[in-house]
């Protein structure tokens, strides 16, 4: 058993005593879960316990957040987000929860554990952050959209669910970028880290851009397969438009994707958190009101007028921000500056 295995089995032996430290350390440290009822704080504790776990069990293995955990980590974002607590309070929480762990982790191992465990470990928790940081975005995102109707909001539903087939090759050729540019970085091989992420993120774009193509001629017939009753025809009339708008995403999306794990894979985490939250905050929601509302209501600066699209206009800024985003993840994988980041 590596030294890893040995500190990761003595914490998750020890949940009993880590978790309620950690939940103490959270509401001691941040006022917003100091109010929290015994049913909520019994579910904090459980998030705490199977997260704990599951970024050990992911650090022993040296292995990256899987599909089914980035799935798991949004839902239990939105999921916070629903009983009021706002988007940074929850990403502190994360953090404050993810440094106690890393400080037990260092008493536990002591010297014994290097520096590639620490970065390693380091890496997972900002995954994790990211990832929960997208899950509340999203929530957001998704409460404008159910602002303009059931035919949008069920549109919009279907046309996800469509989208999320592309999402699975990407996320593959994502976790394989991260391994080998965290292989080949950890052996000296900055070219042939860059070697893989190109073979990646070219196999990625590929795969997806044909899953483009298939949203874009089968979108009526795939729509139709989650709304096939013809009381349900508006559905698919206003699922059709936006379904073939992101088809021309999909490159830019796999790009995003596959540019995520691998610069992860490197450890440059900070750069993927930073660039999802200037696409989802900068561009996307802020052009989304603008595109869906008739008119914009800036608080104390007065009202704007909005082009009221409605569904499409939603779309049309998520769009915008996947070609923004993109552009930024070019522009961090071209610099280089990740071959020497020191975390």
């Amino acid at each position: 058993m590596n030294e890893r295995a040995r500190v990761a089995t003595a914490i998750r032996d020890d949940l009993d005593r880590v978790v309620p430290d950690v939940v103490a350390t959270i509401r001691e440290q941040i006022p917003a879960y100091r109010t929290l009822s015994p049913a909520q704080v019994e579910e904090v504790s459980a998030i705490a316990g199977w997260a704990t776990s599951r970024i050990l069990e992911l650090w022993v293995a040296g292995g990256d957040l899987a599909p089914a955990d980035v799935q798991r980590f949004r839902g239990i974002g939105a999921a916070r987000a629903l009983d009021g607590r706002p988007l940074p309070v929850i990403l502190r929480a994360y953090r404050v929860a993810g440094t106690r762990i890393t400080d037990l982790v260092a008493e536990v191992g002591g010297e014994r554990l290097s520096v590639d465990d620490a970065l390693a470990l380091a890496r997972l928790w900002m995954a994790s952050i990211d990832t929960l940081s997208v899950g509340l975005c999203q929530l957001w995102f998704l409460s404008l959209v159910t602002a303009l109707g059931d035919v949008a909001a069920a549109a919009h539903g279907n046309a996800i669910r469509c989208e999320g087939l592309g999402y699975l090759s990407g996320y593959a050729f994502a976790t394989a970028a991260a391994a080998l540019v965290g292989q080949n970085l950890g052996a000296h091989r900055p070219r042939a880290a860059a070697h893989a992420i190109w073979v990646s993120l070219g196999l990625g774009c590929v795969v997806m851009s044909v899953m483009g193509v298939l949203f874009f001629v089968f979108a009526p017939d795939m729509l139709r397969f989650f709304s096939p009753y013809a009381h349900q025809a508006p559905i698919v009339e206003a699922g059709v438009p936006i379904l073939r708008l992101v088809a021309f995403a999909m490159p830019r999306l796999a790009s995003i994707i596959v540019l995520t794990g691998a610069l992860r894979g490197a450890g440059d985490t900070r750069m993927p958190i930073l660039i999802t939250w200037i696409g989802f905050l900068a561009i996307r929601m802020p052009l989304a009101y603008l595109l869906t509302r008739s008119v914009v209501d800036l608080g104390s600066l007065g009202t704007v007028p909005g082009w009221n699209l409605g569904l499409i206009g939603a779309w049309i800024a998520m769009f915008v921000d996947l070609l923004v985003r993109g552009c930024l993840f070019f522009g961090r994988f071209f610099s280089g500056r990740w071959k020497t980041v020191k975390v």
